[in-house]
């Protein structure tokens, strides 16, 4: 029993990998910017985390992602989408969130779940890194931030940052899925 949970494991991470990402489009809440994923094309990727006002997940890695989005800035994009809809989730609440706590990422709306449903993310924070390439963009890494949500100091696995640092110098993500830790986001 275990070999075949093991190995339907294995087939769903291979599968995600093998997806395809052509573009897509949203608005930065921040600067009221359009964002386009082709616009990153020159780029070896992109970073997308999707995250929310009010999952209690989030606000633990509002800091991290802030400080992801620095460290890797003019080396690869990174973007944030927020796909929740309902209380405490509008485009006015989303771009009060980033102001009070300083994104130094664009903020993009999903309301719609179009991005969510194309990228096939689930929870948030979810991290999905797209490698460009080709006619697009393919998977190369998607999961957790890290290992440790509560506890930033405690954190011994830095799942996306790995994943980063390897795009980057050309190599195979260390883990290409890890099983992301936070709130469902709810289908419309």
């Amino acid at each position: 029993m275990k070999r075949i949970i093991t190995l339907v494991l294995i087939l769903s991470g291979v599968s995600s990998m093998a997806q395809t990402v052509t573009d897509f489009a949203s608005t930065d809440v921040t600067s009221d910017k359009r964002f386009t994923l082709r616009g990153a094309a020159s780029s070896h990727g992109i970073v997308i985390v999707f995250i929310s006002n009010t999952c209690p997940f989030d606000e633990y890695y509002y800091s991290r992602l802030n400080r992801i989005a620095s460290d890797y800035s003019g080396r690869i994009p990174v973007v944030f989408i927020n796909s929740y809809s309902g209380d405490g989730e509008s485009v006015a609440e989303m771009k009060s969130k980033a102001v009070a706590k300083r994104f130094t990422a664009p903020y993009l709306e999903d309301k719609d779940q179009a991005i969510m449903r194309s990228l096939k993310a689930t929870r948030s924070p979810e991290a999905i890194v797209l490698k460009a390439g080709g006619d697009g963009f393919t998977v190369f890494y998607r999961g957790a931030v890290d290992d440790n949500a509560q506890v930033a100091t405690d954190v011994h696995n830095h799942y996306l940052a790995e994943a980063i640092e390897a795009l980057l110098n050309g190599q195979r993500a260390p883990r290409p899925v890890v099983r992301p830790m936070g709130c469902v986001i709810r289908a419309n």
